[in-house]
């Protein structure tokens, strides 16, 4: 039976294969089609997501075995082998055509249960996959395969669908894929995920609600991912002894010297927790000059990506010290770039080192 598409629809025509995927809006009534539309090509494709932002504009994602219509400048235009990669698409408010198009894939299996779009058109999707190269951002939570037969997955794009401004894969080594089928995204651009597994080492937190596997063939897991910046202009530093998760922290102020505690021995007491180099990843080092060092910046993000260092010394000028560990540290109101309006936040997670 013809699937009905409307005039002026992006695609109009059944593209071949097993199955097309649909995109289909309806009137408030429920008695009219305000568009209809294919989108697919002609491998055999399913759509398995969708979300609207507030211009009307339609973010789906699901499943294509090649040939998906893609568009120029996306973030994966080329099929990536494999049996399936995910696709996300965002089509325009009146139907009629694509704003972008991509694959989202790497040499295994995936597929795209759920997307979420945020206030500023950024689109969060969740699905599984089974690849061992599956597109992956620096310093996201888990950067490689989980083992297994499969991992879920949770990616932002950027509003142009250009670029992944994170891709992580969440997963454990169960036998049985471990699945995102479900995603929401706040209003602070965290990500809510549910799926299911039956990995005993599902990556779980401390204090959560159920940290071990319950048994069965299955858990259902819930998951909120916290999306965080580098600052560009340096990093903020705190002691090694303090940075373990849940633990309450001064990143910046007069006394931070007093109340930060190194295992190396203390820091100079001229030291006031910013540091001129903004390192990305752990075992490297900073530098920065005694008292405030460069301006630190005027304010925060929410969540942000803090230094934990296990010596810190002074050489003439400079103050450097060592990066064995970066967390990410949720911050406190208050914050002010002069030293005696005093930096705190908590450690929620830890980004790299031990």
């Amino acid at each position: 039976m013809k699937t009905p598409t409307t005039f002026g629809a992006f695609q109009t025509t059944f593209a071949g294969g097993p199955s097309n995927a649909i995109v289909t809006k309806l009137n408030a009534a429920g008695s009219a089609l305000v568009y209809s539309t294919y989108l697919s090509g002609s491998g055999g494709d399913n759509g398995l997501g969708i979300a609207v932002d507030s211009a009307g504009s339609a973010y789906v994602t699901g499943v294509t075995n090649g040939n998906f219509p893609t568009t120029p400048g996306a973030f994966q235009t080329t099929f990536s082998g494999g049996p399936n990669d995910a696709f996300v698409a965002k089509l325009n408010a009146t139907g009629s055509a694509l704003v972008y198009s991509t694959y989202l894939g790497g040499s295994g299996n995936e597929e795209g249960s759920s997307i979420a779009v945020d206030s500023v058109g950024s689109a969060y999707v969740t699905g599984a996959t089974s690849s061992t190269d599956f597109p992956t951002t620096a310093g996201a939570f888990q950067m490689t395969f989980g083992g297994g037969s499969g991992d879920a997955f949770v990616t932002k794009l950027n509003a142009a669908g250009s670029a992944l401004l994170y891709s992580t894969y969440l997963g454990g080594n169960g036998l049985v894929l471990d699945t995102g089928s479900a995603i929401a995204v706040d209003s602070a651009g965290s990500a809510y995920v549910t799926g299911f597994t039956d990995s005993t080492n599902f990556p779980t937190t401390s204090g959560a609600f159920q940290t071990t596997f319950g048994g069965g063939v299955n858990d259902a897991f819930v998951a909120k991912i916290t999306d965080f910046a580098f600052l560009g202009s340096g990093s903020f530093v705190i002691g090694d002894l303090n940075a373990a998760v849940g633990s309450p922290v001064t990143f910046w102020g007069a006394q931070w010297a007093k109340v930060n505690s190194l295992s190396g021995g203390p820091a100079p007491n001229s030291f006031k927790g910013f540091a001129d180099t903004a390192p990305q990843t752990c075992g490297g080092s900073w530098t920065s000059r005694p008292g405030n060092s460069s301006n630190p910046p005027d304010s925060v993000p929410p969540f942000m990506a803090v230094i934990a260092s296990s010596s810190i010394t002074k050489s003439g000028a400079t103050i450097s010290g060592d990066v064995p560990k970066i967390v990410i540290v949720k911050t406190n109101p208050g914050y002010g770039p002069s030293p005696g309006h005093t930096g705190t936040g908590t450690v929620v997670a830890k980004l790299c080192g031990s």
